[in-house]
Parts: structure tokens; sequence; C-alpha cells
């Protein structure tokens, strides 16, 4: 039996010991969490191989271990002061799986551990210095985008809240599964508004088969 907590209630599911229905449940060697910082939109579009300034999530080609994002949330906000019409103002961010040779060696994203002792294979790194990066499926796109507002014939502000995006999947079964050679990449998929800023913060665990 398992016990599945959602955001409205919990589900009690009952399965027959080994039945092919059964949920994925592992024995994770740690749990970490990580957060990109605030990074401004730019007016290009990343690539996603050598430019992806959210980041790159990955596991190094020849570890033991696997790894799964379990949680993304991003943040996107206005971050600058604009002071002409408001038209084509938008934040565009995708993550994707990606394979890579080679070893990552640019700068590191120092992640919090569930518990402190737990030290983690995987990393998010903010450049692909010395590895060579294949983009392969989409996982997600995330776009902020506000309306258009007139400021020169307009006598009145707008607000424009920070918007909120998850991705959060409800089981084990859904976690995003990547082992050496492997990994998530954050990055900005078309050209975008340099007005915007945004956040990324992930979590993802890591199992020994």
């Amino acid at each position: 039996m398992t016990v599945e907590p959602t955001s409205k209630a919990a589900r009690v599911a009952i399965y027959k010991p080994g039945a092919a229905n059964a949920p994925v449940v592992r024995n994770i060697d740690g749990l970490w969490h990580a957060v990109s910082g605030v990074v401004a939109t730019v007016s290009a579009a990343d690539n996603g191989t050598t430019a992806a300034r959210l980041g790159w999530l990955q596991m190094p080609v020849g570890n033991s271990r696997r790894g799964r994002l379990r949680r993304v949330e991003t943040i996107t906000a206005l971050g600058a002061a604009v002071g002409a019409d408001l038209t084509v103002m938008f934040s565009p961010i995708a993550f994707q799986r990606f394979t890579f040779t080679g070893a990552f060696s640019g700068a590191l994203i120092t992640p919090s551990d569930r518990i402190l002792a737990d030290a983690n294979n995987a990393d998010l790194r903010t450049a692909a210095t010395g590895a060579t990066v294949t983009l392969s499926q989409a996982v997600a796109d995330r776009m902020g985008l506000t309306p258009f507002v007139d400021f020169a014939t307009a006598a009145w502000w707008i607000s424009v809240a920070p918007m909120f995006a998850d991705w959060d999947p409800d089981s084990e079964d859904e976690y995003l599964d990547f082992g050496p050679g492997e990994g998530i990449v954050f990055f900005q998929f078309d050209a975008g508004n340099t007005s915007w800023r945004s956040i990324v913060s992930l979590a993802w665990d890591e199992y020994t088969p």
C-alpha cells in the first residue's frame, strides 16, 4: 500500500507486489535543491548547447549514479524601469533533455542538501565549458507576457505581478531520470525583452542502480 499526497488530499492506492502498474519507489542517495539566481532576459535566444544562462543539470560521464529531476519552479518579473510602450514584453524559458561528451568544467551553482553530509554527484553548471552538448527531447516551455500599455497617452500606471510556473509531478513515475552523460538544460529558447528577470529553482535526487 502506498499513500500519495497531493495538493488537495491524500490518495491511498493498494498494489499487488510486483505488479506492472505499481509505482516506482526508490531508495535514494540524497536530495538537493538549487536556484539559478536572478538572470536577465536577453534580446537573442540561447541555443541550449553553448549558451544557457539558467544552467545545465548534468550527471558526469562514467558516474555510478543516476539522477531524477523532481521539481522545477520558474519566477518571471519585470526587473527594469520601462519608459516606453509595453508591446512585445515576454521572457521565454524552456527545459530540455540533453546528452553530452567530455566533462563540464564551467562555473558551479552550489546546491542545498537535504542532509548536510550528503554529497551530490550530479551538479548544476552555468557554462558548458569542457562538454559537447546535444539537445534531445523538450520537457516544457514557459513564457511570461504582459498586455500592451500605451504610456504616451495613458494617464495611469500598471503593476505587473511576478509570474510563477511549476513543473511538479504527482508521483515518482513522472520524475525525469537521467544517467551518466545526460542531463536537463534550462534556457531562454526564443528572443525576449531585456526588461524581464527570471529565477529557476529546482530539486533532484540521486540513486545507485
